[in-house]
């Protein structure tokens, strides 16, 4: 007994009374969510600069450069880089409690949001004289320079057997 071939009908492109109605309201649509990205954006910008300006004293340039940054980032809808910002100063100058503000306002939950990494230099670099190693395991390619140099620094000495496995 033979099996019968599966036939499947052919797509079918002729328009039919009704489609332009259809595009209208998908285009509406769109329209709407752009209109929707726009106004949650300008409202997470503006309870942003708010806090900012209520919460953090003395850092003018840092609340412009901040809010540039942010507003750079958001405006920009199909953006495939992550917003990057690097703070650096003192102990006590704000830079984790800054970082928490954005977050904040940024991601429903916060710090705690898988798109957030927040780095602290003491914490996740502990050792200053290891620099090297934290850039080889940060890099899945090294370069050749940097591998020789991460074995002066933990040698000594040019004649070392260096053997490392690097991914291709």
């Amino acid at each position: 007994m033979c099996a019968k071939p599966l036939v499947l009908p052919a797509l079918d492109t002729t328009r039919r009374p009704g489609d332009e109605e259809e595009d209208e309201r998908r285009g509406q649509s769109q329209e709407l969510q752009r209109q929707n990205h726009k106004s949650r954006t300008d409202l997470q910008l503006s309870r942003l600069k708010v806090e900012l300006e209520e919460k953090l004293f003395g850092q003018q340039l840092a609340r412009h450069a901040i809010l540039k940054a942010v507003t750079g980032f958001l405006n920009h809808e199909n953006s495939e880089k992550p917003l990057v910002l690097s703070f650096h100063g003192w102990s006590g100058t704000g830079k984790n409690y800054v970082t928490k503000m954005i977050a904040k306002h940024l991601y429903k939950k916060g710090m705690r949001s898988s798109f957030v990494h927040h780095f602290i230099a003491t914490i996740h670099f502990l050792h200053a004289g290891s620099s090297a190693l934290y850039k080889v395991s940060t890099n899945p390619l090294p370069s050749l320079d940097l591998l020789l140099d991460l074995c002066w620094e933990v040698c000594g000495h040019h004649q070392v057997s260096c053997r490392l496995s690097v991914p291709l």
